[in-house]
């Protein structure tokens, strides 16, 4: 009678401390996705304002689609959004009424805008940003319009840019909650000639520092790992574009000045791809920027051979020049 009724009291005890751990869980979870949806909202508003950021010394949008640069930069940048985060975004100018959008494949058009639609650019053209679902009806009711200010170098407002992403691709779900209850010991960052579009190193600077300190934020348990963008080939730098190897070394040394103020360590995978003449190797590429797969082994290799923490943050030199 008595060993019947420990059992009971036991399978009850049992039963109480597993409901009271569902439940614990069930609260962490929800109170994670919250603040992680909070979060990655704050991510996707972030592109969108970095395509802004990109423009700022150009004051509308035929100079935007006109400028070889920037079909390069600005074009690159809106395909990785569209990538990864399945936003389209567009560029926006308007005067009395009419409307004039830049669209992710580099087409114009105009049209006169609804009362909505012009309600809303009146907010952003003050200064502010708008959220708002279902503002455009030809992209469909479940679209989220994220818009911000395209500031000119003055601060003038010359117009907007428009992220549109879908209520279903803005969720957040559990799965994705797994990064920041499953630990993470390392983190490597590697940018490439892409990140050269910034119009100022500092800019660089700040936007890299807000990814580090994200990540330390969402893992504060993991090593940083800093890598420093590979070179370009001969070939490349004889076209003189802005993609070149000193316009490299300046965002280079903008890295060794990161790793040593947010205590991260550094990893030069440059040395590994880099020729006599500080180019990268001619038959480990295939466009002069990106490598090939020859290029990747010996990438892969050097990581492999050199662990992190061994590479010596470069001295500070005395340039210091904005890229032209």
């Amino acid at each position: 009678m008595r060993s019947s009724l420990f059992w009971r009291a036991f399978a009850a005890f049992l039963l109480l401390t597993l409901l009271t751990v569902t439940l614990c869980t069930g609260a962490m979870a929800a109170y994670l996705q919250a603040e992680r949806q909070k979060s990655y909202e704050a991510e996707v508003h972030q592109q969108a304002e970095e395509v802004a950021e990109y423009m700022a010394h150009l004051n509308a949008i035929s100079f935007v689609r006109e400028n070889t640069t920037m079909q390069y930069v600005v074009r690159s940048k809106i395909k990785r959004i569209k990538e990864e985060y399945g936003a389209e975004i567009w560029i926006v100018s308007y005067s009395s009424g009419t409307v004039q959008y830049l669209d992710g494949e580099w087409n114009t058009s105009e049209e006169i805008a609804s009362d909505a639609v012009l309600k809303q650019l009146a907010i952003i053209q003050s200064g502010r940003e708008i959220r708002v679902q279902g503002l455009f009806p030809k992209l469909g009711n479940e679209i989220v319009t994220i818009g911000v200010p395209w500031r000119y170098s003055d601060g003038y407002v010359v117009g907007a840019v428009l992220l549109h992403i879908s209520v279903e691709s803005l969720k957040v779900s559990y799965g994705e909650l797994l990064w920041k209850i499953l630990p993470v010991s390392a983190v490597a960052l590697a940018l490439g000639v892409n990140e050269l579009g910034w119009s100022k190193t500092e800019t660089f600077h700040d936007q890299y520092a807000k990814v580090i300190d994200r990540l330390r934020a969402d893992h504060p348990g993991a090593e940083i790992v800093l890598q420093s963008i590979i070179p370009v080939s001969a070939k490349q730098e004889e076209k003189k574009s802005y993609v070149n190897n000193e316009r490299i070394g300046l965002y280079n040394e903008v890295i060794y000045q990161l790793a040593e103020e947010k205590d991260c360590a550094l990893v030069d995978v440059a040395e590994a791809v880099t020729d006599e003449n500080g180019c990268l190797r001619a038959e480990w590429n295939s466009d002069g920027v990106h490598l090939n797969v020859k290029g990747c082994r010996a990438w892969l290799e050097y990581r492999r051979t050199h662990p992190v923490g061994e590479t010596e943050i470069p001295a500070e030199t005395e340039s210091g020049a904005e890229p032209e």
